[in-house]
């Protein structure tokens, strides 16, 4: 996904415009693309406070943090559903 985003980047007639394709996250976060990074910054209104630039293959883990992070999520919600349902199941 990164080496598309990437190849994308270095394809496009608008590059300049991509890289400064910059979003508002909420709570103060902001993330852009500057050609090579994704690069989140927070601000405090004012200046940016902190910036955190993501190489493509540190961008590539996060996403699949994020991925995993909702797997597990699900199971443990799956899991308790089943928990829910067989203590019901006692109680009737």
């Amino acid at each position: 996904m990164t080496q598309k985003l990437n190849s994308m980047a270095e394809t496009t007639e608008n590059h300049k415009k991509i890289e400064n394709y910059k979003r508002y996250l909420g709570d103060g976060a902001y993330v852009e693309f500057d050609g090579y990074h994704i690069v989140l910054t927070t601000s405090n209104g004012i200046t940016n406070t902190n910036t955190i630039a993501l190489e493509p293959d540190v961008f590539k883990a996060l996403v699949k943090y994020e991925k995993q992070l909702c797997d597990v999520l699900i199971a443990e919600k799956e899991l308790q559903e089943r928990k829910k349902q067989k203590d019901n199941g006692r109680n009737s």
